[in-house]
């Protein structure tokens, strides 16, 4: 008999309540919508550097497709990833002291894999992606450093000798990083 007094009480109430207003359901998916895009530029400017970039290198990853060099154009092209994707425009646009700072700690000799990949070639280790993400900040290429001129007109070999190889080579040879950490630094300071 309770349960009987309690479902015709809730069947009244669902009958009787008044109705909400009726929508073409336009206006509520421009307000849904707004409202994601809000919570989501939120959330992007809340996240630290250091978050950010290990979501673009180790989870979204991508490909570089050989526009990780400053030439004529500029940096990058058609399907660069650091170019052509809004996540890498938010991790480029915060502040540039802050930004350099944080991918020259970056460059080391370490040898962990990314997800971000460097055609024609194979996948790019962090250092190396730091590495790029300076060339794209500054505008000049690692083998364009005094320092490093013997790399610029090298011919590649083959597809493990290249300026990819070359620019890892770099990274894991202790004394030839710190060099190019300081033509870095020098480059961020003039």
């Amino acid at each position: 008999m309770k349960g009987t007094i309690i479902i015709l009480t809730l069947v009244l109430l669902f009958n009787f309540a008044p109705k909400p207003k009726e929508s073409s359901g336009i206006e509520l998916f421009q307000e849904t919508d707004l409202n994601t895009r809000l919570e989501n530029k939120k959330v992007v400017f809340e996240t630290s550097i250091d978050s950010l970039w290990n979501h673009l290198v180790y989870v979204t990853g991508g490909c570089l497709t050989g526009g990780e060099y400053v030439d004529k154009r500029g940096f990058g092209g058609e399907g660069c990833v650091m170019s052509n994707s809004k996540d890498w425009d938010n991790f480029f646009n915060q502040d540039e002291k802050e930004i350099t700072t944080f991918l020259i700690e970056k460059i080391s000799d370490d040898t962990i894999k990314t997800k971000i990949h460097t055609c024609p070639f194979f996948g790019a280790i962090e250092g190396e992606v730091a590495v790029y993400s300076l060339q794209k900040i500054y505008d000049i290429n690692w083998f364009d450093f005094d320092e490093f001129k013997e790399y610029k007109n090298r011919e590649t070999e083959s597809s493990i000798e290249n300026r990819q190889a070359w620019l890892q080579g770099i990274l894991k040879d202790e004394k030839k990083r710190e060099i190019l950490v300081n033509c870095w630094i020098k480059k961020a300071s003039g």
